[in-house]
Parts: structure tokens; sequence; C-alpha cells
């Protein structure tokens, strides 16, 4: 019993990347675009997810779990124009 669990265990760890939704970017690639340091970028990405600037998913790449951030969408509508 526990060698069968142990497989299934196995493949489901050794199973393939999970796809990273589009718009999505992980902490390696901002901190490349900003040029800025990890811990640096890591600060800034933890306080916009606080503040709820940024959403975060979690995608299992190889054998490690990384978030992944993208800016909120503006939930406002634009304003109506002013009549003249």
């Amino acid at each position: 019993m526990s060698d069968d669990l142990f497989q299934r265990l196995r493949r489901a760890y050794c199973s393939k990347d999970d796809p990273v939704p589009p718009g999505f970017k992980s902490r390696a690639q901002l901190q490349a675009e900003w040029g800025c340091s990890r811990a640096y970028a890591k600060d800034l990405l933890n306080a916009g997810v606080r503040d709820g600037l940024l959403e975060v998913v979690t995608c299992k790449i190889g054998k490690a779990v990384t978030p992944f951030y993208k800016p909120v969408g503006n939930k406002r509508s634009t304003p109506r124009p002013k009549r003249r």
C-alpha cells in the first residue's frame, strides 16, 4: 500500500510544469526589468500584494512552487464625460 502511495505521489510531484497565466511575471523577471536587487524587488512585491496593487498566483515550475505577480486591473469604470 505505501509503495503504491509513494509512486502516485512521485508521479504528481514530477508532473509537468503549471502554465503561467498571461500577464503574470516572476520576481526575477520584474527584478531584471526594474534593475534593482533581489531583496528590494521582493519588498516591493510584498508591499504591492499587501496594499492590493498586485495579485499573485503560484505555479509549480520544475520542483519549485514560484509566485507570479500581475497588477490588479482598474475595477472602476472611466468617469462619464461632462456635458457642456
